[in-house]
């Protein structure tokens, strides 16, 4: 990627909790779709 992404969209947060984690440390908003 070349730029960091707007957003982020999860659709299973405890199978992507990396991905959650990392995008909160870099102020990114995420959805989760549970």
């Amino acid at each position: 990627m070349r730029r960091v992404p707007n957003v982020v969209i999860i659709v299973d947060a405890n199978f992507e909790s990396t991905a959650v984690q990392e995008a909160l440390r870099l102020e990114i908003p995420v959805f989760c779709h549970c």
